[in-house]
């Protein structure tokens, strides 16, 4: 299994797209820990407000916002603690900020092989210009973390470079996973297995001895999203113009050229008209008790009732977030709301037959 580093491109040219880039990179679900985010070129933890500043200051608030690089270690050899990737991540990003570039980095814990992301501010805190990286500048990044992987006993990255820049202009409205390399991660695992399966068509059962196969990739679990109100109308929403594509910063960019816009289909009416959008990722568990019920038992059941896994909420908390982006390419500026509570509703079964109804109302 190898290591795999990703540089992918987002056509981003609104400040509120490094906003939507840091809430989802941030998230409490994924993060863990408020110590596993550090940054370097800051002043202080204030680091959204800091970006802009240098943006402002330098007169490039219509320009490609940011660059975001996945690097996700292979889990051959490595008993890395949450210091310890942190530590890497720090070492690796001094490569970028050394050139004159504030760069933030998150470890994300949410699958089970542990993986960092970077993010670059695209406007250099030095010169001002907007970020700009050859193949051959891109290289030297590989050098710069081989030696540092090499340093920690881990993996070096094998592929190549062209393997690790993907250049297609990407937009958040596509959602947050292909910054999570899925696909990448699952090939990797891929071809393990099929150099396993190839090597047992030639040895015997004790090749797969030195393998642990219990831990092979990211998942993600599906979950049901529906809205709250089951009936609506269609509205329909006229279509935009085409749109200009946004050039890529690396130095062999592609000509601008006149894509058609995508297609926006019909929302619930209720969506427009109201002021927020609730996705129910909840879960309800109903007991029927006897009043008399002892309650220490109560409490057993009650206690007994598994909440929600943080996995599932964590992929419910990203639906959430690509809903807003969706949303906004459809010219709909509306908060989302995810609701992964779990909630335990007790009714007594002989609730009718009791006195409460009969108290005497107090303020208390």
């Amino acid at each position: 299994m190898n290591t795999i580093v990703k540089d992918i491109y987002v056509k981003s040219c609104v400040f509120s797209d490094v906003i939507e880039m840091h809430a989802y990179l941030s998230d409490p679900l994924k993060i863990k820990d408020k110590s596993n985010i550090e940054g370097l070129g800051f002043f202080s933890d204030n680091y959204l407000d800091e970006f802009y500043a240098i943006k402002a200051a330098n007169q490039q608030m219509n320009t490609t916002m940011f660059r975001q690089i996945t690097i996700s270690i292979s889990p051959v050899g490595n008993t890395c603690t949450d210091k310890e990737y942190m530590k890497i991540g720090k070492e690796i990003a001094e490569y970028y900020y050394k050139k004159g570039y504030q760069i933030i980095w998150y470890l994300h814990k949410d699958t089970p092989r542990h993986h960092l992301h970077l993010l670059l501010n695209s406007v250099n805190f030095r010169t001002g210009k907007i970020f700009k990286q050859s193949l051959k500048g891109l290289n030297r990044f590989k050098v710069h973390c081989n030696h540092i992987l090499h340093e920690h006993n881990l993996e070096q990255i094998q592929m190549s470079v062209e393997d690790m820049l993907d250049i297609t202009p990407h937009e958040l409205s596509e959602g947050f996973e292909i910054f999570e390399i899925f696909d990448e991660v699952i090939a990797d695992n891929a071809t393990v297995f099929e150099e396993l399966f190839d090597e047992k068509n030639t040895s015997d059962d004790e090749y797969y001895s030195a393998y642990d196969l219990t831990n092979l990739g990211m998942t993600t679990c599906p979950s049901t999203v529906y809205y709250t109100s089951a009936t609506y109308e269609e509205t329909i929403i006229p279509e935009p113009k085409s749109t200009l594509q946004e050039g890529n910063t690396m130095d062999y960019t592609i000509e601008k050229k006149e894509v058609p816009a995508l297609k926006t289909s019909s929302l619930p009416s209720e969506v427009l008209e109201n002021t927020c959008l609730v996705i129910d990722a909840s879960k309800n568990v109903n007991f029927t008790v006897p009043s008399n019920c002892d309650e220490d038992k109560l409490k057993d059941i009650i206690n007994s009732v598994e909440p929600i896994p943080e996995h599932d909420r964590a992929t419910n908390a990203k639906i959430g977030i690509a809903s807003i982006a969706e949303l906004q390419k459809r010219g709909i500026d509306l908060p989302v709301y995810v609701d992964t509570s779990t909630n335990i509703n007790i009714e007594f079964d002989d609730v009718m037959s009791s006195d409460i109804f009969d108290t005497t109302f107090t303020e208390k």
